[in-house]
C-alpha cells in the first residue's frame, strides 16, 4: 500500500450527486474527498466530505481555494455547471498555490460542447493535461486538456461533462 503522503488528494465537487461518485469510482489510484455545499448535511462528520461555498456566493473562488489549501488538494474536479466558468477564469489562482483544476482553459471553455447530467451509460474520461488519469480511455493522449469528457463513437470529438448545481 501507498504511504498516503504520496497519494494525489483530488477534491471532486458536487460530492453528493451520483455522477460525482461514479467518478471516484474511476479513480482508484488517488484519495478523493468531496465538496458539498450543505452547512447541516451529516455527511461532513466523515473525513471524506468537506464544506465548500456555493457557486453563487461571492466567494466561492476564495472559499474554495482555502478549502483546497486546508486539505492539501492537488487536483480539483468542479462538476457543478455554475462553477465552470468562474474556475476556469481562477485556474491560474490555484495554479499558483499547486492546484489543478479540470477544466479547459478560460478560451477553450466555449469550445466545447456541454453535456449536463451524463446517463450512467456514458463512460466519461477524466482528463489531466491531456492524459487519462483514470484509465478508461484507449488513446494515449489529448494534447494538454484536462476536464471531464465523453467522446463521440469514433473518438474524434469530445463533449465536456458536469452537473445540475445540488
Amino acid at each position: 500500500m501507498m504511504n498516503d503522503e504520496l497519494l494525489t488528494h483530488i477534491l471532486i465537487s458536487q460530492g453528493t450527486h451520483p455522477f460525482a461518485q461514479r467518478l471516484a469510482k474511476l479513480l482508484v489510484s488517488f484519495e478523493c474527498c468531496y465538496g458539498i455545499t450543505d452547512p447541516h448535511s451529516p455527511l461532513l462528520q466523515t473525513t471524506k466530505y468537506l464544506l465548500i461555498p456555493d457557486a453563487g456566493s461571492p466567494h466561492f473562488v476564495h472559499g474554495l481555494l482555502k478549502s483546497c489549501l486546508d486539505r492539501q488538494i492537488q487536483l480539483l474536479i468542479p462538476l457543478g455547471q455554475r462553477e465552470l466558468i468562474p474556475l476556469a477564469q481562477a485556474a491560474p489562482l490555484f495554479s499558483e498555490y499547486g492546484i489543478d483544476i479540470l477544466l479547459p482553459s478560460q478560451q477553450d471553455l466555449s469550445f466545447y460542447p456541454v453535456l449536463v447530467d451524463p446517463a450512467r451509460s456514458c463512460y466519461p474520461m477524466v482528463l489531466h493535461n491531456g492524459r487519462d488519469i483514470s484509465g478508461s480511455s484507449q488513446k494515449d493522449s489529448y494534447e494538454l486538456l484536462s476536464g471531464i469528457y465523453i467522446a463521440s463513437d469514433d473518438g474524434g470529438e469530445l463533449t465536456l461533462c458536469c452537473v445540475t448545481d445540488l
